[in-house]
């Protein structure tokens, strides 16, 4: 009996030493698609190169920035917490090695651990603390050692995401040519807010994003019904600010939430909550060009054209009116006590602008229009508009965007019933 007990413990010995060596000496083992094991978080993504996230998610991947990256991998956020998924570098030298001569270097004293039958290095400095855990080619590490468990409970599979989370099925992509894409679900949101924001621009979570050669493309899990702009924005070279939505309506509740309407009425004289001429059942685009000048397009007719001058000229009071032909179309400058601003008509737009060259621009055809059948918004920012924001209190969520972008375009489609958004980075 004594004798099988010790066979039995020999044996279990024997076991406990191979699947630690397998898991903790065996480095060069071919790849696994590690979506498979890892286990339900409130954000993941995928990356090439740990450096091009390391800025977008800054705030919160800080506290395993100290390891450097040698390849692709994985971020998983499980309540606001990281957890970095690192393919570690082929060498003759075990991870587990490398990893405690880096952190050792870098002044962190360093322990074995084991957790779960993993290896576990507990590293700390005077203001710092990491966990790292190894398993076939990757290396996870985590400020947190809840969390290092956590992630292995996927390996496990005590907690499969893509076996119990059917969002992450529907919206994960191989898209590895990407610098990096992700998906963040709602309970998570605010891990992707604080790295994008886009002025009157919200998004629908879960979704799915992925960015590559300054360009994000972010499908939104929704059900959208597609309108019909049918109205081509301009692009503004020069616009702080431009929103191009489906009806003006729209636009004009956005702008007076936004404070803008105190920029333009208070500082040019031509409120926006008095636009209402402009029928609110077709689209238009507002564009700030400076904190003094703005343009207002609005989808119109020949008919409608001489409905809204009328209109203007009946709100105004001791109005005088010059008319003069640009190009062959008609531009009016209007004057009424401090109110001064020029009208464009085109057969199909109606032009409101306090800047008469950009009237001009537009009449020349120096600025031309973004055509698109199924674009359905359209808005700009550049890198000025946060000090708009600044100078006039706005009520408008300031301009956030990785890697220090100068601005951005979000242009918002609709396909199969999926709001998708792209927003090119401006340098």
């Amino acid at each position: 009996m004594r004798k099988a007990i010790i066979w039995i413990l020999v044996v279990a010995i024997v076991l406990e030493f191979v699947y630690v060596g397998n898991n903790l000496f065996i480095s060069n083992l071919d790849p696994v698609d590690l979506t498979n094991f890892l286990p339900q978080s409130d954000a993941v993504v995928k990356f090439k190169d740990y450096a091009s996230i390391s800025n977008f998610f800054k705030d919160l991947s800080r506290p395993v920035s100290d390891v450097k990256n040698y390849g692709s991998g994985y971020l998983l956020f499980k309540n606001k917490v990281p957890v970095l998924y690192e393919s570690a570098k082929n060498s003759n030298v075990s991870a587990f090695d490398l990893s405690i001569k880096n952190l050792r270097k870098k002044g962190f004293d360093t322990k074995t651990l084991w957790i779960k039958g993993f290896p576990l290095i507990s590293a700390s400095s005077m203001n710092k603390s990491l966990y790292l855990s190894f398993w076939r080619n990757y290396k996870i590490i985590s400020p947190s050692k809840e969390s290092i468990e956590y992630a292995l409970s996927g390996i496990l599979q005590e907690s499969s995401l893509l076996k119990d989370n059917s969002d992450f099925t529907m919206f994960w992509e191989n898209r590895m040519e990407d610098s990096f894409s992700g998906v963040i679900f709602p309970q998570s949101k605010d891990v992707f807010e604080s790295s994008l924001k886009v002025p009157f621009l919200k998004f629908n979570y879960p979704l799915y994003f992925g960015f590559n050669d300054n360009k994000f493309l972010i499908k939104s899990h929704a059900d959208v019904v597609s309108e019909e702009l049918n109205f081509a924005p301009y692009d503004f070279s020069s616009s702080l600010l431009s929103v191009t939505l489906p009806h003006t309506s729209d636009i004009k509740k956005y702008l007076l939430n936004s404070g803008l309407s105190f920029i333009v009425g208070n500082k040019v004289g031509i409120p926006i909550s008095s636009l209402t001429f402009l029928s609110s059942y077709l689209p238009g685009e507002f564009a700030l060009m400076s904190k003094d000048d703005f343009v207002f397009i609005v989808k119109s007719s020949p008919t409608n054209n001489s409905m809204y001058t009328n209109e203007l000229e009946t709100q105004l009071k001791n109005v005088s009116e010059n008319k003069m032909l640009y190009n062959g179309f008609p531009v009016i400058n209007f004057k009424s006590n401090n109110v001064g601003f020029y009208v464009l008509e085109f057969p199909d737009e109606f032009i409101v602008s306090t800047n008469k060259d950009v009237l001009l621009e537009i009449a020349n055809r120096s600025v031309h229009k973004i055509n698109g059948e199924s674009l359905s918004a359209l808005i700009t920012v550049n890198k000025n508009f946060n000090r708009i924001v600044d100078l006039y209190n706005l009520n408008v969520n300031k301009l956030v965007l990785p890697f220090q972008s100068g601005g951005c375009t979000a242009e918002i489609f609709t396909n199969n019933g999926e709001k998708e958004i792209v927003i090119r980075l401006q340098k």
